[in-house]
């Protein structure tokens, strides 16, 4: 059995472990702790996360924030983190996480909902090619870190 939903403050070090396990899959740090999480969702409310389980097991999550587009008029989502557990792929737990915030997206009326996938992740990439996806290749990804950030204001 599926379940796919909103994790609860209680399963907050659940999530982390779940983050820290998606850090080491990309070769990242994760430089936050539990009660930034903590904080981030459940008290700034500037990020939500959905939590999928498999046979109650806790298998993946997708983390997500709202975002505005100029262009509609309304808001949409950015998915910044899907991770699902490498014992757990193929199950089709990527899918109904994504089936989760559409079900999210449409009843919050988001006009979309837009993520980025690391180039070499062609796993993904095949999934998200298989819900529908389309790879915009008018955008460039661009980001200014701390260091850059700080010369800026210089």
């Amino acid at each position: 059995m599926i379940e796919t939903r909103h994790v609860k403050q209680t399963e907050i070090s659940l999530l982390y472990t779940l983050i820290k396990e998606l850090g080491d899959y990309l070769g990242d740090e994760i430089e936050m702790d539990e009660a930034a999480l903590e904080k981030a969702i459940f008290t700034d409310h500037s990020c939500h996360s959905f939590i999928v389980f498999h046979d109650q097991k806790p298998c993946g999550y997708a983390l997500y924030y709202y975002t505005f587009s100029t262009m509609t008029g309304k808001k949409g989502i950015y998915l910044l983190d899907l991770y699902v557990r490498e014992n757990a792929r193929g199950l089709g737990l990527g899918k109904k996480l994504f089936i989760a915030l559409a079900s999210l997206a449409k009843q919050e009326d988001c006009c979309r909902i837009d993520w980025d996938c690391l180039k070499w992740n062609q796993g993904s990439m095949e999934m998200y090619r298989a819900i529908g996806a389309s790879i915009r290749d008018d955008h460039e990804f661009l980001r200014l870190e701390l260091p850059q950030i700080e010369a800026l204001l210089k």
